[in-house]
């Protein structure tokens, strides 16, 4: 009879897998090539081959993935996304404009989204907690923010935020995202060692994409691969999605294809002139906006 129980993929090196069953208890699984497109994160059916492995019979369906764009191609490199954090810091200050490109990609998924403000030890960093705070306040994206100099700083609201979710951070370099990561996963030196012992890897493992378990609830992809994540082409449509205040008027433009750039009884326009939508947000849909036409015209 076999032995079949589900399961979530812990971390993957070519066709040796480690996996967490429902129990937490993880395990060593192979996979065939039919299963090449597995990721971290994904669910799946497994069942026992012998006393020290096992084998993936299926891969279960996904809420969610995120997809990165690489020079050639869109790559997926994680599924059933609840949460992305977005980290920024004080230094270097924060690019406004590309926390707008990881929250569109993030409501592509969609997923929540948690801005993370690092290292306000730092001077300066009043302002630039007003700055975030005035873009998007009214928004649905939390804002938190933690010192590297206290770990604890915060880190509760952050762990409050992420308890009993799947979450995964992206954020440019320099950031204090593996800071964030040890103080979030105080034993993740010990996880990593064991998935290396399971997955016979050795120290490779430590470079790839992984799962940890949170001590309070909830998981956290780690993908060095994803952390300066680079948002796939998207067309008009799905940038507009990625805007929820703008979405938010859509139905009361005139035209039912109104992309609110120029077009007459626009209701967009309408909520930008009357401060509805804040005007940096809206300057950043056009710049994605005026991206697409340039890749068009080449």
């Amino acid at each position: 009879m076999i032995n079949k129980y589900s399961a979530k993929i812990v971390s993957r090196h070519g066709a040796h897998l480690v996996v967490k069953d429902d129990q937490g208890i993880r395990h060593t699984c192979i996979s065939s090539k039919k299963f090449s497109h597995i990721v971290c994160g994904d669910r799946v059916e497994c069942s026992k081959i012998d006393q020290d492995r096992d084998q993936i019979l299926n891969i279960l369906p996904r809420k969610n993935e995120l997809v990165r764009q690489t020079e050639y191609a869109k790559k997926s490199v994680a599924a059933n996304i609840d949460t992305i954090i977005i980290v920024c810091a004080v230094e270097p200050e924060p690019s406004l404009e590309l926390i707008d490109h990881y929250i569109v990609a993030a409501e592509q998924l969609p997923s929540d989204v948690v801005i993370t403000l690092n290292k306000i030890d730092l001077e300066n960093h009043l302002s630039i907690i007003e700055s975030l705070q005035s873009k998007y306040t009214n928004l649905p994206y939390p804002i938190v923010t933690t010192s590297k100099l206290s770990s604890i700083h915060n880190l509760d609201a952050l762990i409050n935020l992420l308890k009993n979710k799947t979450c995964i951070f992206v954020g440019q370099s320099g950031v204090g995202k593996s800071t964030l990561i040890n103080a979030l996963v105080p034993n993740i030196n010990i996880d990593t060692q064991e998935i290396s012992d399971l997955s016979r890897q050795g120290r490779h493992t430590t470079s790839s994409t992984t799962l940890y378990d949170l001590p309070l609830g909830g998981e956290l992809i780690d993908s060095p691969g994803v952390r300066e994540f680079v948002m796939p082409k998207l067309d008009a449509k799905s940038i507009s999605k990625g805007f929820v205040e703008i979405e938010k008027f859509r139905n009361e433009c005139k035209f039912h294809n109104c992309i609110h750039i120029q077009e007459p009884k626009c209701a967009v326009l309408e909520a930008v002139k009357e401060n509805r939508i804040n005007k940096q947000r809206y300057e950043s849909y056009l710049k994605m906006m005026d991206n697409i036409k340039e890749e068009n015209y080449q």
